[in-house]
């Protein structure tokens, strides 16, 4: 009987632990979590605005991801976060990474008519791909 009230008790103080020391990471963490599927290699904002004219710049690159149960979102990559898992990204990848909610602002002008369009986009930090 003692060692199965034991038992009980170390598992119960173990979920209780793990449970706040998770929670206070995402609490405390600047970063939140991305999943899903990638949709398309390029931010959809940023591929019509260039197919209609506009030159964006952009220092890295872009991506669109439909997280599960979610609508498409896109993110932009700066050019020094690297693929952790080494492959190419392409479309039907599964994702998973980390995303900094304040956004980074591309700039898209149109040359013919001088127009200026401000795209934000959350800046993913840290991911990684599967290998199809």
């Amino acid at each position: 009987m003692k060692k199965i009230f034991l038992f009980v008790f170390l598992l119960a103080v173990t979920i209780v632990i793990s449970t706040k020391t998770s929670y206070a990471f995402f609490v405390s963490s600047p970063f939140r979590p991305v999943g899903g599927w990638i949709v398309f290699p390029q931010a959809t904002t940023i591929f019509d605005l260039e197919t209609t004219g506009f030159a964006c710049l952009v220092a890295g690159s872009t991506i669109e991801v439909k997280p599960v149960n979610a609508a498409p979102t896109s993110y932009f990559i700066p050019a020094a976060v690297k693929n952790r898992s080494g492959f190419a990204v392409i479309t039907g990848q599964a994702i998973l990474g980390l995303y900094s909610p304040t956004t980074t602002p591309i700039t898209c002008t149109n040359a013919q008519s001088g127009a200026t369009t401000i795209v934000p986009l959350p800046t993913m930090v840290l991911f990684g791909t599967s290998k199809i």
